[in-house]
């Protein structure tokens, strides 16, 4: 705030008016932190054509409300509400934390341990917890049975939620389980989350596959090598009604 005031005393022949904390540039009844009833020049922006942590727009309504929205949804019909954006990369040792997705109010990524994290991409004024359905499969190496091999894989259908709060909304949380617990090869994961203020439908998946001959651990272990292919994929089904 103390910038914006700072740049508004700069403008010369602007009434300025400010009330509840909220800043009016020729309007005496603001009704955002900045309102400004006129124009808006900026003359110098940075070239971002391949940056992969701009994937918003900024969009306007009639009433020059200004906020952000997806490049994917723009280009979305009525009929075909759905934004997919996705990550998929090959890795010798571990996720890379930075190589994320971020889709609608979330960002999904893989530590260096392989452990699959969540968090909001928003601040937060008070708190919202998200419920998700999590099924995770897990396959192993051999399709015979032993201890280290459960045949067709296991399977696990759970609800968990995570509480993201105004303190703790920027930093990464386990997706699944209380302690860390990393996806080895041939591990997926998917979610299905439901955003209470807006209806939108979340359906994420995370998967660690085998691509290389040294990918592969030895057939009478679990093939837990940090090397692989992670996909990281996300769908935001838009609640258009609501």
């Amino acid at each position: 705030m103390k910038n914006i005031i700072t740049l508004i005393i700069g403008l010369s022949g602007a009434m300025i008016f400010a009330q509840d904390k909220m800043v009016g540039i020729e309007t005496n009844a603001p009704e955002r932190t900045l309102d400004v009833n006129g124009n808006l020049r900026i003359t110098i922006q940075e070239d971002k054509p391949i940056d992969p942590h701009y994937t918003d727009v900024l969009i306007a309504e009639q009433s020059g409300n200004v906020d952000r929205r997806s490049k994917m949804s723009l280009a979305l019909t009525d009929e075909q509400q759905i934004e997919t954006i996705k990550n998929i990369y090959y890795s010798p040792k571990g996720g890379i934390i930075e190589r994320s997705v971020r889709c609608g109010k979330y960002e999904i990524t893989l530590n260096a341990e392989n452990v699959a994290l969540i968090r909001s991409t928003q601040p937060i004024s008070d708190k919202i917890t998200i419920n998700y359905g999590l099924r995770r499969l897990e396959r192993r190496v051999n399709l015979t049975g032993s201890t280290e091999n459960t045949g067709t894989g296991d399977y696990y259908d759970k609800k968990f939620e995570i509480t993201f709060t105004k303190d703790n909304w920027n930093t990464y949380q386990q997706i699944y389980g209380d302690s860390k617990k990393a996806m080895i090869n041939n591990d997926a994961y998917r979610l299905h989350v439901v955003d209470s203020e807006t209806g939108d439908f979340y359906k994420i998946d995370l998967t660690r596959i085998i691509n290389r001959d040294e990918d592969w651990s030895p057939t009478d272990t679990r093939n837990t090598k940090a090397s692989g292919i992670r996909a990281i994929i996300c769908e935001r089904h838009f609640n258009i009604n609501n």
